[in-house]
Order: C-alpha cells, then structure tokens, then sequence
C-alpha cells in the first residue's frame, strides 16, 4: 500500500464542494503574511536592574527566505547569523512580516540598515532573545486569481467550503508539501534517517520532513478508519482553552467534549521522547501502524535523543477572522481571502480545500 501519495498530497476535506480554482502567488503581494508574536517586547529593563541584552522589531521581506533576509541583516550589523532570534520560518514567495531580535550590542547598527526587499521597524529592548516557536499564530491576506468561477459564485463557493470544515470540527491540520522539498525528496530523506534512528544536527529540517510525512500517514491511517473526529480509547487529548495534554480513558465523554470544541484529538511527531497513548490502547494501535507503514522500527525513535524528542500535534485548527472580498477591475476573476491560523499550520491547505484541488499547482 502507498504511503508517499497521501503523504506528499492528503485526500481533500470538502472534495464534495464545488471549489473556485484559480492561481496564487501571480504577484508577491499576493500572498501576504503577518506573525502574531506570543509575547510583546517588554520595554525595561530585565529583572534585578540588569540591562536589557536584545532588541526586538519587525522584518518586513519581500521575495526572500528568512534564512536569506536574517544573514543579510547579520552581515551588515557584524554578528553572527546565530545571534539573530525569529520565531519562525516565513515563505520566500510573499510579502512577509515577522519579528526578529538582535543582542543590543548591535542594535545601533539597524539605523544604517537599508535593502531594497527587506524593511526593519522600529527597535524596542527587550531581556532576552527571541527563539523559534515563540509565536501565536499568523495572519494572511491570500489573492486568488483567474477563478474558473464567476467572482460572486467564488464568494458562495469560498463560504460554503468554510462552513464545511466548521462543520468537520475545524481543517485537518496536515503538512503542506513546502515541508518536503522538491518532488518530495526531503521526506525521503527524513523517512530515511527516521529508519536508521539518525537525527543529525539539532533542529535538522530533513529529520522534520520525515516527522511531518509520518503525521501525515497517521492523519491517512485515521481516515481509512473513518476516526478522524472520533475519540478512540488511549489517545492523547489536548485541552484548548490551556493546551494542556491528557489521555483518553472515557471515549464517550470525550467526544461530547470533543464536538462541544473544548478538547482536540492530537497526533504522533514521533521521537525519543513523545508522548504516547494508553499501552494496548486503540490509540496506541494506529499510531503502531503508522510506524509499520513507513518502516520505522519503534526502537530507532529511542536512538533519536534530544535532537528529534518528538511532541505532539493537535489533528484540527480552526481558522478564525475569516474575511472574503471581491477584487474590483481586474482582468479575470479574482477574490482575496483573509484569515487567521495558529502557528506551525499551513495556508496553502486551505487555500487547497478552498480551490477545489482544480488551481493551478502554485496554489502550494
């Protein structure tokens, strides 16, 4: 049975519902992207009188890879690329904005900065660096051009595909492709070093390409199973209001909860140090059979170590502020969709779901 196909490109949650088609990313502006940062720059100094070591701002980049945008600002400032914080990864293809810190030995040095793709907002102290992950969530303003629809059919369309995933208790919260590299082949690499239990540099973006492809198997698996929104005895369960996690030991009482939007069924990123549903739990089960399906024997996770721990993933988000608009005088088509995701979760999926899977392949 093949695994890559509904790995690479998950089945469709609203493939019943007539989509609007269409083309992203004609224009970088076309895909816009804010964080909202988990926290606020402080503004004092640090606790006990010390000064304040960093400077958080605003990175606004145009058609350029963090990585790319984050060693230009290191080279002019003089430091070290590993001295600059972000809490994320933003696309190449876009107008992003992110924060960023620097140590505020270098902070004098921003005034000076200037870059024709890449524009820094005002500096505020802050006492400590800013570390990956640090963020709640992203804002996107996404244009779709050249509809296969008329643009007040792509309204109704855009609103009953919305719908439809609030009535599946939220969009699936698989990986988009951009995880896994050209043709795939970062998720087989990943897989790969998953079997021989080799994680390789901390953080290594190849060995989360392969945690990513197995979420997505085990995303597959619950499908096939049709448990996608049923609580199954044994599985890890994560309290919204807190992200709190918890393990299921009354399946009926949990998915009233569930259904009431109060909890969210989580999934494997599987590592050394996940944590696992009830032993000889149903749960348990499946998670074991995603494991089977891709090759990876149970014992080289525990090889992994500290560098690939492994957490958990909730199975759903739920897209809020949504807002849809007609773009008026253009040549063809075209609507702008805006909303909000929570961090980690990929637009381009629901840009998927919203395009019907009939759009142009670089709605991904």
């Amino acid at each position: 049975m093949d695994w890559r196909a509904p790995v690479l490109d998950p089945p469709l949650q609203t493939a019943s519902l007539p989509g609007i088609g269409g083309v992203l990313r004609s224009q970088l502006e076309d895909f816009f992207v804010e964080e909202l940062p988990a926290y606020a720059p402080s503004g004092t100094e640090a606790s006990g009188g010390d000064r304040t070591t960093h400077a958080f701002f605003t990175l606004t980049k145009r058609g350029r890879s963090t990585h790319d945008a984050l060693s230009i600002l290191a080279e002019h400032l003089g430091i070290s690329p590993r001295d600059v914080g972000s809490a994320g990864r933003k696309d190449r293809e876009a107008v992003t904005v992110q924060w960023v810190s620097v140590p505020s030995s270098a902070a004098a040095g921003l005034a000076s900065f200037r870059h024709d793709d890449i524009e820094l907002g005002a500096p505020t102290p802050h006492d400590h660096k800013l570390r990956m992950g640090h963020l709640r969530g992203n804002r996107f303003r996404i244009v779709v051009r050249a509809l296969d629809v008329p643009t007040d059919e792509a309204l109704v369309h855009v609103k009953t595909k919305l719908d439809g995933i609030e009535a599946e208790c939220g969009l699936l919260n698989v990986y988009g492709p951009q995880r896994f590299g050209r043709d795939g082949q970062s998720l087989d690499r990943g897989v790969e070093a998953l079997r021989r239990g080799r994680a390789g540099a901390r953080g290594n973006m190849t060995v989360a390409a392969g945690q990513a492809g197995l979420f997505n198997a085990w995303v597959e698996l619950r499908r096939r199973e049709d448990t996608l929104r049923r609580v199954l005895l044994g599985d890890v369960l994560e309290k919204v209001e807190t992200g709190g996690l918890f393990v299921c030991s009354d399946p009926e009482q949990d998915q009233a909860r569930l259904e009431a939007g109060e909890i969210e069924i989580t999934g494997p990123v599987f590592g050394s140090r996940m944590r696992e549903p009830a032993e000889g739990s149903p749960a348990e089960a499946v998670e074991h059979a995603t494991l089977e399906w891709l090759g990876v024997p149970r014992s080289a996770l525990a090889r992994l170590g500290r560098r690939a721990a492994g957490t958990r993933r909730s199975l759903r988000i739920r897209p809020t502020q949504t807002q849809v608009e007609a773009l008026e005088g253009e040549d063809t088509p075209a609507i702008a969709v805006g909303f909000v995701l929570p961090s980690g979760s990929y637009a381009t999926r629901l840009c998927a779901e919203l395009q019907g899977g009939s759009g142009d392949p670089r709605r991904r």
